[in-house]
């Protein structure tokens, strides 16, 4: 931030100061200030994850909180493959499944019914 400060205060305003155009000086003076911010400021990708993020429209919070229930305890049955282990991941994932192709339908049924009238959007 003080090397950007700094930047600032050591770059030629001459052009800005000199333009009799208020336009011609703001559209000077807005490319020199977002060049300097770019350079100082660099834009970085956001990485985003499944985990944590919806992919789909009809995802809900819940349904991600549920999916990383379901991949903890995955792992379990995975890692300690005993009956319990397993008998639960799969009673949980069973649920799940059902429970996300009812949000799915629910979702679906909604932006038809939302779009009924209109064929285009259907």
């Amino acid at each position: 931030m003080l090397a950007f400060g700094n930047a600032l205060k050591n770059i030629g305003l001459n052009s800005v100061l000199d333009s009799n155009d208020p336009n011609t000086a703001y559209n000077d003076f807005e490319g020199t200030f977002v060049d300097l911010f770019n350079l100082f400021f660099p834009p970085t990708p956001i990485k985003t994850s499944r985990r944590n993020c919806p992919i789909e429209d009809w995802m809900t919070k819940g349904l991600l909180i549920s999916r990383n229930e379901k991949l903890r305890l995955f792992s379990i049955s995975k890692s300690f493959p005993t009956l319990p282990n397993i008998s639960l991941y799969k009673t949980y994932r069973n649920i799940f499944n059902s429970t996300v192709r009812t949000a799915k339908k629910l979702h679906y049924e909604k932006l038809f019914h939302k779009s009924k009238f209109n064929l285009k959007e259907t």
